[in-house]
């Protein structure tokens, strides 16, 4: 059985670097998740992030998921992923460091 899995990658950058914009995957649930697990703060859908993920999987619960931030350099502050209607929808928070990039890969 396939289960479709949406995950929403927020970048958070240096506040300098902030713009709002529109999400680009037209989320039902993006304002409510911008409010409740973003504090409404400002972020970036950059294009520099590469995200993969399969197309489907078998169990839900063991979705592998590889995050690459890397070509944003120190830039990036924290990485939040969701699973946007799931009932419990945060999957993880990732703040990389001085000597940690930001790269993740977890099922």
């Amino acid at each position: 059985m396939s289960v479709r899995v949406l995950l929403l990658l927020m970048v958070f950058h240096a506040p300098s670097a902030l713009a709002a914009e529109a999400d680009p995957l037209q989320s039902v649930m993006w304002e409510y998740h911008h409010k409740g697990l973003l504090n409404s703060e400002p972020y970036v859908f950059d294009e520099r992030v590469k995200v993969q993920v399969p197309p489907f999987a078998e169990d839900s619960r063991q979705v592998p998921v590889h995050i690459d931030a890397r070509a944003l350099g120190d830039e990036v502050v924290r990485i939040e992923a969701w699973a946007d209607l799931n009932p419990i929808p945060r999957i993880f928070t990732f703040t990389p460091g001085e000597q940690v990039v930001p790269l993740v890969a977890i099922r």
